[in-house]
């Protein structure tokens, strides 16, 4: 066998076939064309490999049932037994425990006491800046208009005049 460890525990299991003699290990970094095929002519011509790989067929033929036979006595066993042990803990759950709600509750509050603080800093902050700059941009000596509205009693006086 020719093992290219890749990720996850592929490195670990490559190791352990090469200290067996059942596989040739060879490594990203190193991997060029002249390496894979020097490393697949070693594994041919060395018998050694061809031992190993008889008797690990051997112990695999060897097994009194193949892999679907053991899969439906698997599945039969958790039909007939598994009624007590396989059976999902989360079916005794109440409705509160099963909404997570006391999750909720303490993200809930946790955005509250976070954003609440922050909405009446904000809004002070506001209501600061546009109260100084109203008192700024505010003039004191406005002049009064030419023209009252009919019916003012300057109105009456001017005509009279």
């Amino acid at each position: 066998m020719l093992g290219l460890p890749i990720s996850m525990d592929h490195p670990r299991t490559c190791a352990r076939l090469q200290r067996r003699g059942e596989a040739v290990v060879l490594q990203w970094e190193e991997l060029t064309s002249d390496t894979l095929t020097s490393a697949i002519k070693h594994m041919l011509s060395d018998k050694r490999y061809n031992e190993r790989v008889k008797g690990v067929s051997a112990r695999l033929k060897a097994q009194r049932d193949s892999g679907l036979e053991r899969a439906v006595w698997w599945i039969e066993y958790a039909m007939k037994h598994g009624d007590t042990y396989l059976r999902y803990s989360g079916a005794d759950l109440s409705l509160a425990q099963y909404l997570l709600l006391d999750v909720l509750c303490i993200l809930l509050l946790g955005t509250l006491i976070i954003c609440l603080p922050a909405y009446l800093l904000l809004r002070a902050l506001y209501r600061r800046c546009h109260a100084f700059h109203a008192r700024n941009n505010k003039v004191e000596d406005m002049p009064t208009p030419s023209v009252l509205p009919p019916g003012s009693s300057h109105a009456s006086k001017s005509k009279v005049e």
